[in-house]
């Protein structure tokens, strides 16, 4: 997750690029999967938490010129403790509701009013929602498949922001 070269920062390079992040009001919150790689015991996971976490903030400072808060989750829950909805982190911490705090927390401090509305809307319990699919775009390998040419374009247009040339 470090250097000029790392996944990370040709992601990073790419979000710039397309001019996603506006550092005005900040809108973007790391959210570091599969924690408990770092440490099962609190501790130890405590302690390399927070190695990493500071390392992905001084990165995304480097690419993208912005203070963003850092979340851990854990996408295998099986052997996490549970707590109603939730699963239990080695530190104690309850997710997915830290990273739902941290996004809240995000959109006051940003005065994004508007925002907290929408996405408290989307966390709402409700039974009788109907979801249903929208507009809907397959993904492709653009090495193996055809593209548009507005695929294309797009495609050379990340290479170059990867390679930081945007």
């Amino acid at each position: 997750i470090q250097g000029e070269n790392s996944n990370l920062a040709k992601s990073l390079k790419c979000l710039k690029a397309l001019k996603l992040v506006d550092s005005r009001y900040l809108n973007v919150v790391a959210v570091l999967t599969f924690g408990t790689a770092l440490g099962e015991k609190a501790k130890r996971f405590t302690k390399n938490i927070a190695l990493k976490k500071e390392i992905v903030k001084e990165t995304l400072f480097k690419f993208l010129n912005v203070q963003t808060p850092v979340v851990v989750l854990e996408n295998d829950v099986e052997d996490l403790e549970v707590d109603g909805d939730f699963t239990i982190l080695p530190d104690g911490v309850r997710q997915p509701q830290n990273l739902y705090n941290v996004c809240q927390d995000v959109l006051k401090n940003n005065g994004d009013l508007y925002g907290h509305l929408i996405f408290n809307e989307a966390f709402r319990p409700n039974n009788n929602r109907n979801m249903s699919i929208g507009f809907k775009v397959d993904a492709k390998d653009a090495n193996k498949n055809k593209l548009s040419k507005e695929e294309n374009e797009f495609h050379e247009f990340l290479l170059q922001a990867m390679a930081g040339r945007r």
